[in-house]
């Protein structure tokens, strides 16, 4: 008679058994079709894999990138910190006094809307004309005449050899006002500002400001590096100045006041 441990031992074996004659008939009963199906699931799965991983790695080497060009400028500078002496709730009195407006006129005009997503692309596309047309709204509406103090920065290459970056400063305290940003100038006018502008000098712009806030249906949220400077869902923020002048804040008693013509129409890149 067996013991209570062989039952014990032939219960386990028939549980065993019968799992595995349970299984049979199940995966007897997976069609050719059925297994096209999986295989097909997973080569998508794998692809999708493939791309986050390409993507990832793309994210890692523009960061490297970024790291090395930090580097090789030396060690940043810690930004000025001070008052400002300028009203900046002009939105033309400094390139970020610009963004707030636009970032604020954005959420007035569209915080109330649905976000609709892209199973009801009817809602979406409504949603885009919105943004679309405001865009074109307040790219007309926030044009003016401007006269911001500025200071030479270095950047990147920016790809045009009269390209010069500057940044806009509080005209007493120097404080910083925004991002650095292009400016295109005429050869003669670039010439001269190299020849004799330092950097840190401080210089008197003068000119014309145009937003250039635009739609991007690819765009729903801010990113990794920010460029351009992200409104809101959709919307990408941008300006140019139209440069009539570009003179040191304080000019020599005896610095020549003649306009040069190639000084005319100086252009920021779009």
């Amino acid at each position: 008679m067996p013991t209570s441990h062989a039952r014990f031992g032939l219960v386990i074996a028939a549980l065993l058994l019968g799992g595995g004659l349970a299984a049979r008939p199940a995966a007897a009963q997976q069609s050719p079709n059925d297994l096209r199906r999986e295989n097909q699931s997973l080569r998508t799965q794998v692809r999708d894999l493939e791309r986050e991983l390409q993507a990832a790695k793309d994210r890692i080497a523009e960061l490297n990138r970024l790291l090395q060009a930090t580097r090789s400028r030396g060690p940043a500078t810690a930004p000025a910190v001070g008052k400002v002496t300028i009203d900046e709730s002009v939105p033309h009195a400094s390139p970020r006094a610009l963004f707030r407006a636009i970032v604020d006129s954005y959420r007035q005009e569209l915080h109330d809307r649905d976000l609709a997503s892209d199973d009801h692309l009817q809602k979406r596309a409504i949603y885009l004309r919105a943004i679309n047309r405001w865009a074109n709204r307040v790219n007309r509406e926030m044009r003016a005449p401007i006269e911001w103090h500025v200071r030479l920065v270095e950047d990147e290459p920016v790809g045009s050899p009269y390209v010069r970056r500057m940044v806009a400063i509080d005209p007493k305290t120097h404080v910083e006002l925004g991002n650095s940003f292009g400016v295109l100038l005429p050869r003669g006018l670039a010439r001269r500002i190299d020849e004799q502008v330092q950097r840190g000098d401080v210089l008197v712009l003068k000119g014309a400001l145009s937003p250039r806030v635009r739609l991007n249906q690819e765009r729903a949220d801010r990113g990794v590096f920010d460029k351009p400077r992200f409104i809101g869902p959709f919307a990408e923020f941008g300006f140019t100045v139209d440069v009539t002048s570009l003179l040191p804040a304080v000019p020599e008693p005896d610095e020549d006041q003649e306009t040069d013509p190639d000084d005319r129409g100086a252009r920021s890149p779009r």
